[in-house]
């Protein structure tokens, strides 16, 4: 983020690659720095086509699109640029393991593909370079011109030749890892960490140890002690698969009669590496977040579809909270300039930049370093007033939320959970809390409706957990209606409105301290606010 605030340029092997297939060869003779004469020789002598690996950083109307893809298909979404030389070909065949949109931008291209090789049929991994006579003959020829779009399945060998003058084209691509074979590996992964947790934790079959000696039963540690009476011969293996097969099913029985346990749970981790992962919304994506909601008569609403995930977490030890905690997190002050650039290879997300797809992503947050920066940048505050304010100050009286990372209970999560950004509050705020932010039309919710759905039951406590949703961005103020701003508000009468008044403090005690808190919001740099 300095570097682009410095205005540097883009590196070779980061940001993107110089490539070119030239006599059934693949090569890329990338150089130190894409400085302008550089680039142009590569591709006016050498003959290079550039990839430029996620362009949405640099690009508005690719962070939009990508933003509102990944809104949609509620999966990771990737982006390369390729820009090429006439008559000439970048990249080898191959397949990805991606499903791929093409967009042709300016020039035109003329692509080959071809059906997938016998058994990688929907791969989860890259195939790596084709040879020619591995890939048969092509199935669809197709020239593309500007505007032209072309899909491909994951599992479909490609190559492309630039027309004359040249060519520039966009990948999209998705569905990384995003596999029933994928969240299987996530459903085992949550069993085996919740131990002690009724439906979720794995089934007893799952969970025995392996016999002695297990390792020289199967592979090639049994081929090495053939003969040996440590291998316990060809039976070994069958009573092996015979006993893990059992355990399956065991788990397959365990899902079907409790579906609503196990499958959630690990659902949880999935929506939680894409909260973390995806890019932030453009803000012209985002509605303005309106007046501060002071009073029980606003009405408010969510701030976008797909932007919001309510995640168990592991939160300080309370007593008075024997429900648990959540965490509301949000894609809303993640890094755009980090987006599908960071992770390491083996990496749930990791992609190989040499084709025609890069799906990286990174667990960072950050805000933006470009001018046109993301939503929360210009919302930030101190640490030490976050630390003031944490849920509306040290006047809630209820066990509300927290900000992460402001105390040690609060960090006290495991690794992934304490990556995520957003407030910790407690299980039992989950449904009015997704009620909030799932409302995304107009009229909303009214405040006073709310107050019979909280936990408490308390106006102050509505009030509260709302203005901080509200200032985190989570949702917007709607404007009152002038009929409504007109109308004088109804006294309550008889002794339960008087009782409610002494336990909550009265709508006008529950309103100014809202309002005093938000002064120090204002105060303390909230100038959207």
């Amino acid at each position: 983020e300095e570097e682009e605030e410095d205005g540097g340029p883009l590196l070779f092997g980061l940001d993107l690659n110089a490539v070119r297939y030239v006599d059934g060869k693949r090569e890329t003779p990338n150089a130190e720095v894409a400085d302008e004469e550089t680039l142009d020789d590569l591709y006016t002598n050498e003959g290079c086509t550039f990839q430029v690996h996620q362009p949405q950083r640099f690009v508005d109307p690719l962070w939009r699109l990508l933003a509102a893809l990944e809104r949609r298909v509620g999966c990771l979404v990737g982006c390369n640029a390729y820009v090429t030389p006439p008559n000439t070909q970048g990249l080898a065949p191959h397949h990805d393991d991606v499903e791929l949109w093409v967009c042709q931008t300016s020039g035109s291209k003329r692509w080959r593909l071809y059906k997938p090789l016998a058994g990688f049929e929907l791969p989860n991994r890259c195939s790596g370079d084709l040879e020619a006579e591995q890939i048969g003959e092509p199935v669809l020829e197709v020239t593309l011109q500007p505007g032209d779009v072309l899909y491909m399945p994951r599992g479909t060998i490609h190559q492309a030749v630039a027309q004359s003058p040249g060519s520039t084209h966009l990948t999209i691509s998705t569905f990384q890892r995003w596999t029933w074979g994928d969240f299987a590996t996530a459903v085992l992964q949550t069993g085996l960490e919740s131990q002690g947790q009724e439906g979720v934790a794995l089934p007893l079959q799952l969970r025995k140890g392996l016999p002695l000696g297990f390792l020289h039963t199967c592979g090639l540690q049994a081929e090495l002690h053939a003969g040996s009476h440590v291998t316990g011969g060809p039976d070994a293996v069958v009573a092996a698969a015979s006993t893990l097969a059992a355990g399956l099913r065991a788990l397959a029985d365990q899902l079907e009669a409790a579906p609503h346990t196990l499958l959630p749970a690990a659902s949880d981790t999935f929506a939680a590496d894409f909260i973390r992962s995806r890019l932030p919304p453009h803000p012209e994506q985002l509605p303005d977040k309106g007046a501060p909601p002071t009073s029980l008569e606003a009405c408010v609403m969510g701030r976008g579809e797909g932007l919001f995930a309510i995640v168990p977490v592991k939160g300080p030890e309370d007593p008075d909270v024997p429900e648990g905690f959540v965490k509301v997190c949000t894609p809303l002050h993640n890094s755009r300039s980090s987006h599908m650039m960071g992770a390491a290879p083996g990496h749930p997300h990791h992609h190989d930049h040499d084709h025609d797809h890069d799906h990286d992503h990174s667990d960072e947050s950050g805000s933006e370093g470009s001018e046109e920066s993301e939503e929360g940048a210009d919302e930030g505050e101190s640490e030490e007033e976050k630390e003031e304010e944490g849920c509306l100050g040290d006047a809630c009286h209820k066990p509300c939320c927290g900000s992460d990372g402001e105390s040690e209970e609060g960090s006290e999560g495991e690794e992934d959970e304490s990556a995520l950004p957003g407030p910790i509050m407690p299980a039992s705020y989950a449904p009015l809390v997704a009620e909030l932010l799932g409302t995304t039309a107009a009229p909303g919710l009214k405040l006073k409706n709310l107050v019979a759905k909280a936990p408490h039951k308390d106006e102050e406590e509505v009030l509260r957990l709302v203005y901080m949703l509200w200032h985190d961005g989570f949702i917007i103020t709607l404007p009152q209606q002038a009929s409504e701003s007109a109308e004088a508000p109804k006294k309550k009468g008889g002794d339960s409105a008087q009782a409610s008044k002494q336990k909550a403090g009265g709508k006008a005690s529950a309103a100014a301290a809202v309002k005093e808190v938000g002064a120090k919001a204002e105060k303390g740099g909230n100038k959207r606010g």
